[in-house]
């Protein structure tokens, strides 16, 4: 539809755009939230490098699943792809996309290394933060109807693309990537509630994986665009699958034995409200032992 946007005499990716708008919106919701104390309480600095590492490790992880799923294309067409008639579809090929699910595991991770290197409560983390992935995620999918990738099946009472840089344009397809906005900002609304209500905040976590792995590996039957995995299943399904499957049977077998813990461990925290919080150590080091 708009894969470029002009913006103050610039041509802005409408994808970025998008993204940015989804990171500003998660942002102001983990900030207001915790501000509000309604769902734990952090270090304004621990939310700042947090996110910052978040977004490094997703976009690291969301590339790097890309070119898992894209490989066996290029080992099948390497001798096409150095033709020198080719030059840099190569290189295309591989800028040209991110994978959700490498982004979401990058992400978590590099949050996990740094709550385990400066002793921040991780489980308080994924309670606060885990409503802010589908809210992000709604808007990357208004950036994948506005860029033209992801596209949905055709049907007859679709969305024609015009403009698009990747999906056939004139065909009627379904947009599967706004009904799945649409279903991501739902689960937002459902976290966000669980994390105000759940004694065990960090299990709104799991609830999320359990909800959107679901919707996942069923929309991924409607996605048009070419097959992106193997043994009659799209990789992203497969994902899903593993998710759903692992996070049913810790839930079962570990994590619902285990008992309430404390939102924080320093002494003391969260302070009062009103109450400036005086960190004892340098920002980034004050839950460090």
């Amino acid at each position: 539809m708009y894969p470029y946007v002009d913006f103050w005499g610039f041509q802005v990716s409408g994808y970025a755009l998008a993204g940015l708008a989804g990171l500003a919106a998660a942002g102001l919701y983990v900030g207001f939230t915790n501000r509000g104390r309604k769902a734990g309480f952090l270090y304004a600095q621990d939310i700042v490098h947090i996110t910052c590492l978040a977004v490094v490790g997703a976009v690291v992880g969301a590339k790097l699943l890309h070119v898992l799923t894209v490989l066996p294309v290029i080992i099948g067409n390497w001798e096409l792809l150095m033709r020198p008639e080719n030059d840099g579809m190569l290189l295309n090929l591989l800028a040209s996309g991110f994978v959700f699910y490498g982004g979401a595991i990058g992400g978590v991770a590099a949050v996990y290394w740094y709550c385990r290197h400066y002793r921040v409560p991780f489980k308080s983390v994924l309670g606060l933060m885990a409503p802010a992935i589908p809210l992000f995620h709604a808007f990357g999918r208004v950036g994948c109807f506005l860029g033209g990738c992801c596209w949905g099946i055709p049907v007859s009472w679709g969305i024609r693309f015009t403009n698009s840089i990747g999906a056939p344009n004139g065909v009627p397809m379904l947009p599967v990537q706004l009904i799945e906005a649409g279903c991501n900002l739902l689960l937002f609304a459902l976290t966000a509630w669980l994390s105000r209500k759940m004694v065990r905040k960090w299990l709104v976590m799991p609830v999320y994986i359990v909800c959107y792995s679901v919707l996942r590996f069923t929309l991924e039957f409607f996605r048009g665009d070419a097959g992106r995995g193997v043994w009659l299943l799209s990789t992203s399904q497969w994902i899903s699958l593993a998710l759903f499957a692992g996070t049913v049977v810790l839930y079962f077998t570990r994590w619902r034995k285990q008992p309430v813990e404390p939102q924080f461990n320093t002494p003391g925290w969260p302070p009062p409200k009103g109450k400036t919080p005086r960190s004892p150590a340098a920002p980034g080091t004050a839950h460090k032992a």
